[in-house]
């Protein structure tokens, strides 16, 4: 049995199908018509196959070209259970030996419903990038009340809050950690911070604030005998012009990832350009 194309009178049809089982003329046994269902069935699996196809030829030419240009490959294939075992390895390593980053939650009296909606977003965001990082530092949410609308909100906005792999409490952070070890970070502070410390830890304020209140999170550790410090961004960076606000308060995980960069790097600059955003108007002073 075999298929052939009808080409009488100039007419292709391959839904026809002949029966060529005898020495005699070719007899149409039946005539498949598809569905409309079957027509985008296929049309569908036709695009997977060719997606597929695509994806192996710039694989198989990638492989060709290094090859050409004497570079060893490496190929590493580590599969999603893996990465999440090695992940949570990392992660785990980092809540006993890893630099100390605090979330002060306690603001959220302080802030709108909006307010504390973008703040669950900020939170979501610096934990992704914390799980993803070479080195992880070891992050404490505190002040967090179970029964708040903070952290209702984290629970049903952020996947898997509840198992976050970080050190929440609903303890003020002048509890949990000693006074001397603490430096709270503040863009008005008289202080810069030149270099993070295994034996402190450095808080963040959970602050979304439109407004941008002057001093109110160094008038806040101030009022406990807090140490307080300002990111390096006037030391590393310089107004470009006159297009930006040249705003130097950033969002909770701007902060948090410029430490994190800087925690994996030791380089300010690497840290301030990935953190500081560019509608800031601030760009980095020429390297000397």
């Amino acid at each position: 049995m075999a298929d052939v194309k009808n080409e009488q009178n100039g007419d292709a049809n391959p839904a026809q199908t002949y029966d060529f089982s005898s020495d005699d003329e070719p007899m149409i046994i039946k005539k498949i018509r598809l569905t409309k269902s079957q027509k985008k069935l296929k049309k569908y699996e036709d695009m997977v196959a060719k997606k597929k196809a695509t994806r192996k030829l710039k694989k198989d030419r990638k492989r060709v070209r290094l090859l050409e240009e004497g570079i060893k490959e490496e190929v590493t294939h580590v599969n999603k259970k893996e990465k999440l075992r090695l992940m949570k390895e990392k992660l785990e390593e980092s809540m006993k030996t890893g630099q100390r980053v605090c979330i002060d939650l306690s603001l959220e009296g302080v802030m709108s419903a909006k307010q504390t909606s973008r703040l669950v977003q900020q939170l979501g965001r610096l934990y992704g990038a914390n799980r993803k990082a070479d080195k992880p530092l070891w992050l404490h949410f505190t002040s967090l009340d179970p029964g708040s609308y903070l952290y209702k909100e984290c629970v049903r906005k952020n996947c898997g809050f509840e198992k976050y792999m970080i050190t929440m409490t609903e303890k003020s952070h002048a509890a949990v950690f000693p006074t001397e070890e603490i430096v709270y970070l503040s863009p008005d502070s008289e202080t810069t911070l030149e270099e993070i410390s295994k034996d402190k830890v450095y808080v963040i304020g959970g602050l979304v604030d439109d407004s941008v209140d002057k001093d109110r999170t160094k008038n806040r550790a101030a009022e406990k005998g807090l140490k307080t410090a300002k990111l390096p961004i006037e030391k590393y960076m310089r107004k470009s012009g006159s297009i930006g606000n040249f705003s130097k308060v950033l969002t909770v995980n701007q902060v948090f990832d410029i430490l994190l960069v800087f925690y994996n790097t030791q380089d300010w600059r690497k840290a301030l350009e990935a953190g500081v955003p560019k509608r800031s108007g601030y760009v980095l002073k020429d390297d000397q």
